[in-house]
This record gives structure tokens, C-alpha cells and sequence, in this order.
């Protein structure tokens, strides 16, 4: 996270001037297209990631950078459905090349280490490992597999990983609505991966 290293109040010390400038910019360019407040600061949010990272975006005009961070912002899970095409989102904000905006949103989710989700119809949706929405995911399956771990050691239940993970998947989807129902299929996948890493980790430290 950007705050991360900064306790200062003066996010100048945080930004140099040509984010502060390029950021202004978007704000500007959102404006221009009356984007939702909300939806419009989650993308600035993702474009300083970015530029933080990864330094000034290619391109001279940076308007298909800001409509992909916008893309991405407005692509939450709980914005389904949302079966707005990448060809209608371009033509709304003017992007000529649509070529243009999928590079973008490519770079993005490499370099941000994003992670994308499918609806039934095959529309994207994206997590963010740093949001609240994924710390709650991270923390049910630690916690949960822990409670596995030790009812295994008393010989309580046998340790089963499906099982386990349809339980993660109702405490999430049904018990927290952490998610919507839609994704249970792609949470799925997120959860055992999240496990298979995790388990890993443990076999590591063991040794």
C-alpha cells in the first residue's frame, strides 16, 4: 500500500509531482464523464498504485490508462452483473483502439498483482490482494484450516480438503456475504489455491 512507509499528513512526501500532476489529470478526466465519486477515487487509487510502482504509463494521452483503471474499479464483484462490454466501455470514454485499453488492463493486473474472476457469461471481475474484501478471504481459510489442523491432531475428524473447502466457501458466500453467490465456482478455485500455498508453507516451516 502506498501509505504504507508515511505517517506525514503531507502526501507530498508520498507522491512527487509528476503522480500528483498525472492523477489530477484522471480526477479531471473522470469529471469530464461524471463518474461516480465512489468508483472514481477507487480508480485513482489504483492508478497510483501503478504509477508509484511502475512509473509514467507509456503513452503522451493517458486516457485509455485512466479508462482501464476505471474499468477495473467499476468490475467489483458485487457490481454484478455487469455485461458492459471492453468495446462499449472504449467507446464511451473515446478510446479509439480498443488494442490500447486491453494492454492497459494486462499491464494492470500483472503489475498490481490483481486477480480476475468469471461470471457465468465469461465477463471479468477483479480482486485486489490489498482490499479489505480479500483480507477477509485470506483470514476465514487461515483460520479455518488451523481449526482443521488441530480437530485432525485430537482425532477428531480426518483432515479433508474438499470438504474443507466447501465449508470456506459457505462461511464466505452464505454466512458472511463476503461475496456474491455468482462466484462460489471462482471463490472455489481461489480458496484451494490459497490452501495448496498455505499447506506448503506449513510443510516448509515443519521441516
Amino acid at each position: 500500500m502506498f501509505l504504507a512507509n508515511s505517517s506525514s499528513e503531507d502526501f507530498s512526501t508520498i507522491f512527487d509531482s509528476m503522480t500528483i500532476q498525472l492523477l489530477r489529470e484522471g480526477y479531471q478526466f473522470y469529471m469530464k464523464h461524471n463518474v461516480k465519486a465512489s468508483v472514481c477515487f477507487y480508480a485513482l487509487r489504483i492508478a497510483a498504485k501503478y504509477l508509484m510502482n511502475c512509473g509514467k504509463p507509456r503513452e503522451k494521452k493517458l486516457n485509455s490508462f485512466f479508462a482501464s483503471c476505471l474499468f477495473i474499479a467499476s468490475r467489483n464483484p458485487w457490481s454484478h452483473p455487469n455485461h458492459r462490454s471492453k468495446k462499449d466501455f472504449a467507446d464511451h470514454f473515446q478510446i479509439k483502439k480498443i488494442s490500447s485499453l486491453e494492454w492497459y488492463l494486462s499491464n494492470l493486473v500483472e503489475k498490481l498483482g490483481l486477480i480476475i474472476i468469471y461470471d457465468d457469461y465469461h465477463f471479468p471481475y477483479f480482486l485486489d490482494p490489498e482490499d479489505v474484501m480479500f483480507s477477509v478471504i485470506t483470514s476465514v481459510i487461515k483460520t479455518e484450516l488451523e481449526n482443521s489442523f488441530v480437530k485432525a491432531l485430537l482425532e477428531v475428524e480426518t483432515f479433508n480438503k474438499g470438504v474443507l473447502i466447501e465449508e470456506i466457501i459457505d462461511i464466505l458466500v452464505n454466512r458472511l456475504k463476503v461475496i456474491p453467490t455468482d462466484f462460489s465456482r471462482e471463490i472455489g478455485k481461489i480458496v484451494l489455491d490459497l490452501i495448496e500455498k498455505e499447506l506448503e508453507y506449513k510443510k516448509l516451516t515443519d521441516d
